[in-house]
C-alpha cells in the first residue's frame, strides 16, 4: 500500500480527478492512505507519519517541488518515492511518467531507480540548487530548462552584482571568476536530449554552470538552448563528483523554494541513493 501526499493548494486540482485516480489505484490494489498538507514544510512530520504507520512507498501528488521535498527526507532509506503528476514537470518528465492515468500504471507497476542525490554542506537536493545573493527572495525560476518550451516563458533577466567565487574542482583545479549567476544540477540540464536527461540521475556527476552576464534562473534556461545561447550568455559548464565553492560575499543556495546551504560549500554526489519509481530507462 502506497501513502499518498498533496499540499492543500493542489486539493481542487486533485478533486476533479480523484474518483477516477482512486478507482485505477484500487484496481491496482495500491490505494492506500492520503494526506492533505497546508504547505511544503509540513512535509517531513506527513513523511515521519508515513514511516510509523509502516509505509514503504510515499507518492508525492503534484509536482517537482513536493516530490523533492519527500525525497530529501528518504534518502539512503529502503523507502521509495513516487509521483502522480498534477503539472508538468522535469523529475516527471524524465522519470517517463507521462500524464497522471499512465503514471498510476507505473507507480503501480513499482520499477525502482537507484537514483543519484546531490549533497552540499551535509543537506541533500535532488534536481538541482540555485545561488541567489538574497537569503529571502529566491531566484527566479519560469522554466525547467530543456522542457523550458513545454513548461512557460523565458524568464526576466534580474541581474546580480558580480559576486568573485572560487571553486575548486576535485581537490585537482580551481577557477576563479566573478559570477551574477550560478546553477548546480544534478539532473544534467544541458541539451534537449531528455533520454540524456533520464541516464543523467545515474551518472555520478553534478553539473555546475556559471556566468558573469546572466542570473540564476537564465543560467537554467539558456543551458537548454543551443551552444550558441550558452556562448553568448558567456556560460561555463564543469562536471565533477565533487566541489567546493568559497565567495567574497555570501552566496544562499535555493532548492524547491527554501535557502539549504551558503557558501562556503562543499559538494558532491551521492551515487544510487534514492529509491524512486519510473519507467524503463533505455
Amino acid at each position: 500500500m502506497y501513502y499518498y501526499i498533496i499540499e492543500s493548494a493542489r486539493q481542487k486540482d486533485f478533486e476533479k480527478i480523484e474518483p477516477k485516480v482512486k478507482e485505477i489505484l484500487t484496481n491496482f490494489d495500491i490505494l492506500g492512505e492520503f494526506r492533505y498538507i497546508d504547505n511544503l514544510i509540513d512535509t517531513p512530520d506527513a513523511v515521519k507519519a508515513a514511516i510509523k504507520k509502516g509505509f514503504s512507498t510515499i507518492i508525492a501528488v503534484g509536482g517537482d517541488n513536493l516530490a523533492n521535498k519527500i525525497a530529501v527526507e528518504i534518502v539512503g532509506t529502503k523507502m521509495a518515492v513516487g509521483i502522480l503528476p498534477l503539472e508538468e514537470g522535469v523529475l516527471a518528465t524524465a522519470l517517463g511518467l507521462g500524464n497522471w492515468k499512465a503514471a498510476c500504471e507505473i507507480l503501480a507497476a513499482r520499477r525502482i531507480l537507484l537514483m543519484d542525490t546531490g549533497l552540499v554542506n551535509e543537506k541533500h537536493f535532488i534536481t538541482e540548487i540555485f545561488a541567489s545573493s538574497s537569503p529571502d527572495i529566491p531566484p527566479e525560476i519560469k522554466q525547467k530548462s530543456i522542457f523550458s518550451k513545454l513548461l512557460g516563458n523565458k524568464p526576466t533577466n534580474s541581474r546580480l552584482d558580480k559576486i568573485p567565487v572560487n571553486i575548486n574542482i576535485e581537490e585537482e583545479y580551481q577557477v576563479n571568476s566573478e559570477i551574477t549567476g550560478l546553477i548546480v544540477s544534478n539532473l544534467r540540464p544541458f541539451g534537449k536530449d531528455v533520454e540524456s536527461i533520464r541516464q543523467s540521475m545515474i551518472d555520478n556527476q553534478l553539473h555546475l554552470a556559471f556566468s558573469n552576464q546572466i542570473d540564476s534562473g537564465n543560467i537554467y534556461y539558456s543551458t537548454g538552448d543551443n551552444i550558441k545561447t550558452i556562448e553568448q550568455n558567456n556560460i561555463s559548464l564543469f562536471h565533477s563528483n565533487q566541489m567546493k565553492i568559497s565567495s567574497d560575499k555570501p552566496i544562499f543556495f535555493w532548492s524547491s523554494h527554501e535557502v539549504i546551504a551558503r557558501t562556503p560549500a562543499e559538494l558532491e554526489i551521492v551515487p544510487q541513493s534514492l529509491k524512486i519509481i519510473g519507467g524503463r530507462l533505455r
